[in-house]
């Protein structure tokens, strides 16, 4: 009998010993599971917080500086950035340097040294490279080109038109259609490319011209590369040249506002001015280029006096405009009609006949 209570007594305590073992294994499986849990939930949290910070960088490049190098730029090209204009209308995707002061003096005010605007390219490549072989345009030796926004849509080469405006380092300003694809490719970028099929991009302003997922600008920024987007987000709403008292738009601006009033849609897109004194791209109101050239006259610009003369495009319909302050560059080219340069310094003039591409 005390046998057997020994033998109970051996197997009670090797079977209490195993529990226990089993209970310790379990206690550290789940030790191991709440580890791996936890380690997961970090790297998610981790994971997100990175995609929110890249986003929130990408978002964040409005009225960013310029590297003048960006754009292909000399060292002597050298430039600062101003904050200014009226932005409550914004896009958070427009990623849009507001005025960019061109401060190398000694090159710009040389008139041995050319400077060319050029007016509205629309993708109109093979165009755009016969004038500056017309032009004999010659960077090295001190030649400029500013294009007059727009260089991009309705022509057969949008893209091709970038890529050769960077080869030549050429300045520019951004126009209407730039900025609809710079903001199209802004939100592509922020979202890895991800698009929904319809619907109005959400902006994260009360933007005056919303933009449709399936607008037709769309395929010009599917098919930019980085390289190419970076150039054409590079080009300003303004740039200025103090030494020529000059400023270059694409659009022009709203005379009764000053410099620091200005709206980014006004200065792409604007036409005329109405009788309230907005500014309109409608051709409703007063030429805005005539109300600004009777300011100067009278001198009582609302802009600095560093700023009296403004150089433009947009306005194909009206052809050539060379005032006394103004002068207006877009003549047509993608309906078929020339291609516009205007040597600033001297007035000079070249063209090149276009096919016609679009029609209006």
């Amino acid at each position: 009998m005390a046998e057997q209570e020994k033998i109970i007594e051996k197997s009670t305590a090797e079977s209490a010993a195993t529990s226990a073992a089993a209970a310790t294994k379990r206690k550290w499986l789940w030790r191991g599971i709440a580890l791996g849990i936890t380690a997961i939930i970090i790297a998610v949290i981790v994971a997100v917080v990175v995609v929110v910070v890249k986003r929130n960088q990408r978002e964040a490049n409005v009225d960013a500086s310029i590297n003048p190098t960006d754009r292909g730029q000399s060292s002597e090209d050298q430039s600062t950035i101003s904050r200014i204009g009226d932005l409550h209308a914004l896009s958070k995707y427009a990623n849009l340097t507001l005025m960019e002061t061109m401060q190398d003096d000694d090159l710009y005010g040389n008139p041995n040294q050319k400077l060319y605007v050029i007016g509205d390219i629309h993708g109109s490549l093979n165009e755009f490279n016969q004038l500056v072989s017309r032009l004999q345009y010659n960077h090295d030796a001190g030649d400029r080109i500013i294009l007059a926004g727009d260089l991009i849509m309705r022509g057969p080469d949008s893209v091709g038109v970038i890529r050769r405006a960077k080869e030549l380092k050429a300045l520019c300003v951004r126009g209407n259609h730039d900025d609809k694809v710079v903001r199209m490719k802004t939100y592509m970028r922020t979202f890895n490319n991800i698009i929904p099929a319809k619907g109005i991009i959400p902006e994260g302003a009360p933007v005056i011209d919303p933009l449709e997922f399936d607008n037709y600008h769309m395929e010009v920024a599917q098919n930019m590369t980085d390289a190419d987007y970076e150039y054409l987000a590079n080009c300003p709403m303004i740039l200025a040249i103090p030494v020529l008292q000059a400023l270059f738009v694409h659009g022009g601006v709203n005379p009764y506002r000053k410099l620091e009033d200005q709206q980014p849609f006004t200065v792409m897109n604007v036409r005329t001015i109405e009788e309230d004194l907005g500014a309109t791209k409608e051709k409703t109101g007063e030429e805005w280029s005539d109300i600004w050239n009777l300011s100067q006259e009278n001198n009582n610009s609302t802009f600095p006096p560093e700023y009296r003369k403004i150089y433009y495009g947009h306005a194909a319909g009206n052809g050539l405009q060379l005032k006394n302050y103004t002068f207006g560059v877009d003549t047509g080219c993608v309906y078929g009609r020339q291609l516009t340069a205007l040597e600033v310094k001297s007035g000079q003039l070249t063209q090149v006949k276009c096919q016609e591409y679009y029609k209006n």
